[in-house]
Formats: structure tokens, sequence, C-alpha cells
């Protein structure tokens, strides 16, 4: 966030100095006393609306190859009128690092990230039951597990067959099988 702050700023103090350069050296000062802070102004607007809908594609091309983008989510807010043509995103859902219980094959453990614009990225670990379909986040403390290999007190959420989270976690396992 400092950094498009800062960005911001000095972009519109660029824009500021090349009008008030092109006003001095090009038009003999005849420009209007309104058109360095209007073309300042307006740079930085479309800067910072650029920043909004290209924020996704630069985290999404930082991250690992492993790691596998399951969702994207966009806001609009009324205070940004643009976003209400056009949602830009701005949180990211992605899956990393998949295992398997090599006891219970249907029962895979992976981390899920959740990525926000001007927040912090959570990691939140999260089972799987690729043979429900279904999946469950991390019981608080060191859990303790069933036969079956599924976390005890955990709460189940059933999920549809193609939903994004259980396929990448699932991968070759289906909520069939």
């Amino acid at each position: 966030m400092l950094l498009t702050f800062v960005g911001t700023v000095a972009l519109g103090l660029g824009i500021a100095s090349l009008v008030f350069i092109a006003n001095r050296l090009l038009f003999r000062r005849r420009l209007p006393r309104w058109l360095m802070p209007a073309a300042a102004g307006a740079a930085m607007l479309v800067f910072t609306i650029q920043m909004d809908y290209i924020w996704h594609r630069s985290v999404e091309a930082g991250l690992p190859p492993e790691v596998v983008v399951t969702g994207r989510f966009g806001d609009t807010s009324w205070l940004k009128p643009w976003t209400l043509i056009s949602v830009p995103i701005s949180r990211i859902q992605a899956l990393a690092n998949p295992e398997p219980d090599p006891e219970h094959p249907d029962m895979v453990r992976a981390e899920v990230i959740l990525m926000q614009r001007y927040h912090d990225s959570r990691y939140v670990l999260q089972f799987f039951d690729c043979a429900r379909g279904a999946r469950a986040d991390l019981p608080e403390g060191d859990p303790e597990f069933d036969a079956d290999g599924r976390p005890i007190g955990a709460a189940w959420f059933e999920l549809p067959p193609d939903h994004p989270l259980l396929q990448a976690a699932c991968g070759n396992h289906s909520a069939d099988s």
C-alpha cells in the first residue's frame, strides 16, 4: 500500500512537472493555470484505477508453480464508481502442498492461501475427504484422528464435485470413489 501511495504521488509530481515545463518552453505561459493540477490529478486517478485491475496478475505471477489458484473474487463500491462497471479482483484463494494421508489415501491435507489487496496473506490448513467431497478446517491445537483418518472435532462442509478447491486438492481422486 505504501509503494502504491509513493508511486501515485511521484506520478502526480512528474505529470505536474511536465505540464509546467511544456507551459514554459512550448506554450510561452499560455496554458490555463488549472491544467497542471488537473493533469496531475487525472494521471493519479488513472494510475490508481489501473493498479486495482492489475493487482491480482502480479500476485499470481509471483506464486510458485505448485500453488494452484482456485478462486478469484471481486468487490464493488460506490466510492469507486468504476467497479460498478467492471469488477476488479481484490481477493485470491489458492491451494498449496496437497498431501494425501498414506494410510487413508482419500484424506488430503493442504494449505489454503487467502490473499486480499492491502491485507496480509492468511494460511489455513484444511483437510479434504475426496471420497465424500468435503472439507474441514484444522481444529485448534494438535488434532486427533479417528479410524478413517478424519480429524476429531472438525466441522465438515460438503462441496460440489466441481468445486475448484476439491479438484485441486484431490487431483486424480474423485468425489464418487
